[in-house]
């Protein structure tokens, strides 16, 4: 494996071709999307694809220990 080929070393390279402002837009992202979701957090993302709200309060009170960062819909059949 080269440097290259390493995902950090490759962030860190991105950063470097970056503008002041544009470094700064990607770490406020990077900082957003980063942040372990609120149990509140967990909730909306379930009710929003269709899970009751009692069943979506159970799983995230579940699952908030795990810090988990994002909830990505999958399509159907996937």
């Amino acid at each position: 494996m080269t440097y290259a080929q390493i995902p950090v070393l490759k962030a860190y390279a991105l950063l470097d071709t970056m503008t002041a402002e544009q470094r700064d837009g990607a770490l406020q992202m990077l900082d957003l999307v980063s942040r372990p979701m609120t149990t509140r957090d967990l909730e909306d993302a379930m009710r929003a694809r269709g899970v009751a709200r009692a069943r979506a309060h159970q799983l995230a009170n579940t699952i908030k220990h795990l810090h988990v960062i994002a909830i990505a819909p999958v399509a159907a059949g996937e």
